[in-house]
């Protein structure tokens, strides 16, 4: 009788683990002192989202007008800790016992919304605890849409109260 392979289990990466001489050693650019608060800090896949996300994606402030998608601290934080995982190629489960107010579910909608107009058959879910906050994330969803370049919104077959769905292929 042979012996049975230990299956190896992916330790998965939690916010705690992204820090910055780590983000350094794995081979990320660091371009000075305060480089994570100017989102520079990442590989080039992480830049080319966030650039995208600033050059496309539209977010209603607290006083009401609408303002690019630019990255706060906690959302570069955020996405560092994603790229890394997905990098790693470990599949990518961030938990978050997320403060109010920092971005943390704008960062979600934005990533989920980037994946599912970038790359065709993907489906995004938004789950909260009430109705009443689920419709507020999708509603997030729906203004990166109807603000969004013409010339890069995808085309849409449904778009309700509860769904968004585009025609294939987009």
């Amino acid at each position: 009788m042979g012996r049975r392979a230990k299956r190896s289990r992916q330790k998965p990466v939690s916010v705690d683990d992204a820090n910055l001489s780590d983000l350094m050693r794995k081979g990320r650019r660091w371009a000075g002192d305060n480089a994570h608060l100017r989102g520079e800090v990442g590989t080039p896949d992480a830049r080319n989202a966030r650039d995208w996300m600033a050059q496309t994606l539209k977010v209603q402030t607290r006083e009401g007008a609408l303002s690019p998608l630019v990255y706060n601290r906690c959302q570069i934080r955020l996405d560092d800790v994603y790229e890394k995982a997905k990098n790693a190629g470990n599949p990518v489960r961030i938990v978050v016992l997320k403060p109010r107010q920092t971005g943390v579910s704008t960062w979600t909608m934005g990533r989920m919304f980037m994946r599912s107009i970038r790359n065709p058959n993907q489906h995004c879910l938004t789950l909260t605890h009430d109705g009443d906050s689920s419709n507020w994330l999708f509603s997030i969803a729906r203004l990166f849409y109807d603000f969004m370049p013409e010339d890069e919104q995808p085309q849409e077959d449904y778009n309700n109260r509860k769904e968004l769905i585009f025609s294939a292929p987009h």
